[in-house]
């Protein structure tokens, strides 16, 4: 399971304080995640967002699928991470079962690039 491009679901002009963004997963897998959970922390620049961000219930994704997640961050912080002058960046844990019944769970920092409009891995950025 990895984190790709968020989308901007309502466009930032018609709106006066807050944007709602989803986040996809893709189960890059040749199997099914079955009872798949995530639990994601949101970051702007070092500020954890309030909001707790996970999939509504336990569920079954299908191989070379996808699920999302929403949020709101402000106006004011999309414009900031759109020109890539706030650092946006999400981690998290993703737990789900294979179809031979063994429990997995992956870990993930993912920091989104400005430039490219592309999430990508952390590495020495943000890791605490």
């Amino acid at each position: 399971m990895t984190p790709f491009d968020p989308v901007f679901l309502q466009d930032p002009e018609h709106s006066l304080t807050a944007v709602q963004v989803r986040l996809a997963f893709l189960n890059s897998g040749r199997t099914p995640a079955i009872r798949t959970q995530a639990k994601l922390r949101i970051f702007i620049d070092d500020n954890e967002l309030p909001q707790i961000v996970k999939f509504p219930a336990a569920i079954t994704i299908a191989s070379e699928r996808s699920c999302s997640v929403d949020f709101e961050i402000t106006k004011r912080d999309l414009t900031g991470v759109t020109e890539g002058t706030r650092l946006f960046y999400v981690k998290g844990t993703v737990s789900y079962t294979d179809v031979f019944k063994a429990d997995n769970s992956t870990t993930f920092c993912s920091v989104y690039d400005a430039h490219s409009k592309t999430f990508k891995l952390c590495g020495d950025i943000v890791m605490k």
